[in-house]
C-alpha cells in the first residue's frame, strides 16, 4: 500500500514541521510493508505568505523583509534541511498513485488559512482513498462560505479531527461522527523525539525559554522575573531585529534546535500550543499564555491533562507554584494517545 500524508510541510513554523515529520515517521514505523510519504504540495497562497520577496507597496514589511534577510534566509535553509533529511517526500504530480492518504494535521480545514484550496479536501483522489488526522478547523462556529466548503467532507472514507469543537463543527455540516484524535506530536515517545534534537551550543548555562508569537511583551517581562528569583538565563525564539532586555535572541533556530531547547530548558513560557505540548511530553515545567485569539487547542489539551494551572489568564496574577504531577499526566497522555494510534489502524484496514 502506499500511504500519503497531506499538509503544511513546508511552513516555515516549528509545530508545522514537527507535526508533519511526527505523523510521516508514526506510520513509516508503523506500516513497515507500506511505502509513506508527505506529498509536495504548495499552495498558491501559502507561497505568497512564506514569499521573502520584497515589495515596497508594503513599506513595513519591506523593511522588516530586508533587517532580516540573512537570518531568514538561514532559517529557511535550516527548515529545507529537516524536511529533506528526515521526510520521504512524493512530488505533488504522482499524487494520483497513493491508495490512502491523510490530510492533517494543523488547521488544514480552515477556509480562509488555506483560501479554500479544495486539494486540502483531496478532491484529487475517489473517496475510498480520503482520511484525515488530526484535522484542525481553528474556529469554534462557521460562516456560510465555509459550511458550504467544508460539507465536501462527507466524501472522506473517515474522518479525525484535532478538536471536539472541529468534530461538532463537520458534524454539524455533514451529519458524519469523528474521532477526536491527538495532535501527531503526541504519537512519537519522548525517547523518539530525543533521537530528533539537535544542540545548540549558543547556550552554556541553566535557562528558561520563551517562544511567543504576538508582540504583547508581558510574557517576557513574566519569564524574566520568574528566571531572575532563580538565577537563570532566559533564551527568546525571535524573528525580530528588536532586542529584549535580559533575553538571549535565538532568530535561526531550525525544527530539531527546537526540540533541544525545550527538552533543556528549566521552564517554557509561551503562547504556543505545539510549545506546549512538547514541553509536555518532556515533562517540563511550564506556562502557557491564554491571552491569544486562537488558544482553544492549548485549552482543551491543558483540560484533558488537568493542568489548567498553567494557564496564563491574567498577567498581574501570581503563576502557580505546585509541582506538576507527571506520572498522573502521562497516564492521561498514554490513553489518548492511544485514541490516535487506533484510528490510524483502523482507517487502513
Amino acid at each position: 500500500m502506499k500511504i500519503a500524508t497531506l499538509t503544511f510541510h513546508r511552513a516555515i513554523n516549528y509545530g508545522a514541521s514537527l507535526q508533519t515529520f511526527a505523523l510521516y515517521d508514526y506510520l513509516r514505523k508503523n506500516r513497515k510493508d507500506d511505502s509513506v510519504g508527505v506529498l509536495d504540495y504548495l499552495s498558491p497562497l501559502f507561497k505568497k505568505r512564506y514569499s521573502r520577496k520584497i515589495d515596497f507597496r508594503n513599506p513595513k514589511k519591506a523593511v522588516y523583509l530586508i533587517l532580516t534577510h540573512r537570518s531568514g534566509k538561514k532559517k529557511e535553509l535550516k527548515f529545507r534541511r529537516f524536511l529533506e533529511d528526515n521526510i520521504n517526500l512524493i512530488p505533488f504530480d504522482e499524487a494520483g498513485t497513493v491508495d490512502k492518504c491523510f490530510v492533517g494535521s494543523d488547521q488544514v480545514w480552515n477556509g480562509e488559512i488555506v483560501g479554500y484550496d479544495n486539494n486540502f479536501l483531496l478532491d484529487f483522489l475517489s473517496d475510498e482513498k480520503k482520511l484525515s488526522y488530526a484535522a484542525s478547523i481553528g474556529v469554534t462556529e462557521l460562516s456560510d462560505k465555509e459550511k458550504q466548503w467544508l460539507k465536501r467532507t462527507e466524501s472522506f472514507y473517515d474522518i479525525s479531527v484535532r478538536e471536539s469543537s472541529a468534530a461538532e463543527l463537520i458534524k454539524s455540516v455533514t451529519g458524519r461522527e469523528c474521532t477526536v484524535v491527538p495532535d501527531p506530536v503526541f504519537l512519537l515517545s519522548k525517547n523518539e523525539w530525543q533521537k530528533v534534537e539537535k544542540p545548540v551550543d549558543k547556550l552554556k548555562e541553566p535557562f528558561v525559554l520563551i517562544y511567543k508569537f504576538n508582540k504583547d511583551n508581558r510574557l517576557i517581562d513574566k519569564a524574566v522575573a520568574y528566571a531572575k528569583e532563580r538565577g537563570l538565563r532566559v533564551a527568546i525564539l525571535t524573528n525580530s531585529v528588536k532586542k529584549h532586555k535580559g533575553c538571549i535572541g535565538l532568530n535561526s533556530i531550525s525544527p530539531d534546535e527546537f526540540l533541544w531547547l525545550v527538552h533543556n530548558s528549566e521552564c517554557v513560557f509561551t503562547n504556543s500550543f505545539h510549545a506546549t505540548a512538547f514541553s509536555v511530553l518532556y515533562n517540563k515545567p511550564f506556562y502557557s499564555d491564554m491571552n491569544t485569539e486562537r488558544n482553544t487547542r492549548m485549552k482543551e489539551l491543558l483540560s484533558l491533562l488537568d493542568l489548567q494551572d498553567r494557564e496564563i489568564i491574567r498577567y498581574d496574577a501570581a503563576l502557580s507554584a505546585s509541582q506538576i504531577n507527571w506520572e498522573a499526566v502521562n497516564s492521561k497522555l498514554r490513553e489518548y494517545c492511544q485514541t490516535g494510534k487506533d484510528f490510524i489502524a483502523s482507517s487502513l484496514k
